[in-house]
């Protein structure tokens, strides 16, 4: 049924790539977030550390990494899964039953897209927020309590803020999706084709992601 398949592609998108994602917001926040403090209070500005974060982090960073390693992980897997149904006369074959391949093959991943887009990113935030506190405590940069930590950091998140994060998420996981359906559904001949069109699936899927970001904070920006 398409809710299995949609439950099915939620798991291998979101799920699997838990791990990643978290390790890559650790990363971001011992690097990013520990460092941008450092230096605003080196030059004494840390009443702008909220507003950073939000500018840098929650509306630029964390949108194309964690979409660009989507596309990697699992844009490349239902380029594979796709390609090869089609190749192999699968989804004439689900045609032949009466099953439309759109509904049952492109909507669960198109959806589950979008859902784990938008759960992995606030995931890599989270990730990056905790790591770049502990690591402040650890290196004795950050001088305040955590809650003070979290007030400074989600306090300067304004509505902009939250909708640009959640507008930008499942743009980005809705594109990405359909650009990888599209291209893997229009394979024809043999399976290693399917091979051929992985680095071009990849290229136009990230460079849909930097334009969907940098359109998209351009359109926020002038609201």
């Amino acid at each position: 049924s398409i809710r299995a398949e949609l439950m099915r592609q939620c798991y291998q998108v979101g799920a699997q790539a838990l791990p990643f994602i978290l390790v890559a917001g650790i990363f971001v926040g011992f690097g990013l977030v520990a460092q941008a403090f450092h230096w605003l209070t080196v030059f004494g500005s840390t009443q702008f550390f909220g507003g950073f974060l939000s500018a840098t982090l929650v509306r630029e960073i964390a949108p194309v990494l964690v979409g660009l390693i989507v596309i990697g992980r699992s844009g490349s897997t239902l380029l594979v899964e796709l390609g090869i149904m089609k190749t192999d006369g699968q989804v004439h074959m689900l045609d032949a039953q009466g099953i439309d391949p759109f509904l049952y093959l492109v909507v669960p991943r198109v959806l589950a897209f979008c859902i784990c887009m938008f759960s992995l990113t606030t995931a890599f935030v989270a990730v990056a927020l905790l790591a770049g506190f502990f690591s402040g405590v650890l290196i004795g940069i950050t001088q305040f309590y955590f809650f003070d930590f979290l007030n400074r950091a989600i306090g300067a998140m304004g509505l902009q803020t939250y909708l640009l994060f959640a507008v930008k998420t499942v743009s980005i996981g809705f594109v990405v999706a359909l650009l990888s359906c599209k291209m893997a559904l229009s394979v024809n001949g043999v399976s290693a084709r399917v091979l051929d069109i992985m680095p071009r699936g990849f290229a136009q899927s990230a460079l849909a992601t930097l334009i969907i970001s940098i359109t998209l904070t351009i359109l926020f920006s002038s609201w």
